[in-house]
């Protein structure tokens, strides 16, 4: 279960925007702006708990105004390891929001910016934070000359096997094999 809730879709009437479920008065989080009370740190996130009973992380946007909260199979305890070794600056904070509206949103997203300015480790930390620290995500490096088959993959043909090479050889020789 994934939630976005923005402040601008909620109504009086509809506290929990977003087809969030209510949550029970005992200890879980009920409304937008409690989930911004428990985000309210400087790393700008919180482990909480569904109505369902589920594990979350909810993740406050930079200027506060929204929180993305996403399943985590991270106990409490895990969590805040986690988040011990994290750096809270508001780089890190931003795409890591980015990477929980992604998620949330099942749709795809292109890291892109400079050399050494934290993609690799925002995304590394959204893993730790989702499926515990053992989460190991591939990387592509990409440049200018990067094809979409590199992305998408491609046909590359398995190495011959010694029989297979005697056969190509023998028909090269052959007179079949030079026309």
């Amino acid at each position: 279960m994934t939630v976005a809730y923005r402040p601008e879709q909620r109504t009086p009437e509809m506290p929990h925007s977003l087809g969030a479920e209510r949550m029970s008065p005992r200890g879980k989080l009920q409304t937008f702006r409690e989930l911004q009370k428990a985000t309210d740190n400087e790393h700008g996130m919180a482990f909480v708990k569904s109505a369902d009973g589920f594990a979350c992380v909810a993740i406050r946007s930079l200027d506060g105004k929204n929180v993305i909260s996403v399943k985590t199979a991270l106990s409490r305890s895990q969590f805040g390891e986690v988040l011990e070794n994290m750096l809270p600056i508001p780089e890190t904070r931003s795409m890591l929001y980015d990477l929980g509206m992604a998620y949330a949103n099942r749709t795809p997203i292109m890291l892109e910016g400079g050399t050494a300015i934290g993609k690799t480790y925002a995304v590394n930390r959204f893993a730790e934070l989702l499926y515990g620290p053992n989460a190991k995500i591939p990387d592509f490096y990409c440049n200018g000359q990067t094809d979409v088959s590199e992305l998408m993959g491609k046909y590359v043909p398995a190495g011959l096997k010694p029989e297979q090479l005697v056969r190509i050889h023998d028909y090269l020789k052959s007179p079949a094999g030079d026309a």
